[in-house]
C-alpha cells in the first residue's frame, strides 16, 4: 500500500525528520544563549582564536560545556594580555561603546573567557551581534 512503498519511509520517520529540523536553533537564538544578564553589565561568553589571519567575529558554537560561546578571531598573539585588548577593542567597535565599557572579566590567561559590557541592554547586544554574523 501507499505509505510502505514510498520513497521517503513510513510517516512516522517522516515526522520524526521534521521534528529534528525544526529543533535546529536560529543563529539569533545561538547569540542569545551566549549573552547574559548580570548585575550592572552584561555579560557574554566568548570562545577566542588569538594569531587568527584576520580580526573578526567568527560565528555562535558550542563551547564543549553546555552552552554557547561566541568565537572570536583576532590577529593578537596570546601574549601579555594583546589577545585580550584586541577582543575588548573588536567587541567595543562592534557594538558602538567606549573601550573602558568592555573587559575581561573571567579567563585572561585562556580561550574560554567571560567578556562584560557595561552601558548597553541585552537585547541592544544580541541585537547588534546578530546583525554582525547575518552580514
Amino acid at each position: 500500500t501507499w505509505p510502505h512503498t514510498s520513497r521517503y519511509g513510513f510517516p512516522e520517520r517522516r515526522a520524526r525528520r521534521a521534528a529534528h529540523t525544526a529543533a535546529v536553533p536560529t543563529p539569533r537564538e545561538r547569540v542569545e544563549a551566549a549573552v547574559s544578564q548580570a548585575v550592572g553589565c552584561v555579560r557574554v561568553r566568548v570562545h577566542a582564536q588569538p594569531r587568527a589571519k584576520r580580526d573578526g567575529l567568527v560565528d555562535a558554537l558550542d563551547d564543549g560545556r553546555g552552552g554557547v560561546a561566541l568565537k572570536i578571531a583576532v590577529r593578537a598573539p596570546p601574549v601579555e594580555g594583546a589577545a585580550n585588548a584586541a577582543i575588548e577593542a573588536l567587541l567595543a567597535s562592534l557594538l558602538d561603546v567606549a573601550r573602558g565599557q568592555v573587559n575581561v572579566a573571567k579567563g585572561t590567561s585562556g580561550r574560554a573567557k567571560l567578556v562584560e559590557v557595561r552601558g548597553l541592554s541585552r537585547e541592544a547586544i544580541v541585537a547588534a551581534i546578530a546583525a554582525a554574523l547575518a552580514g
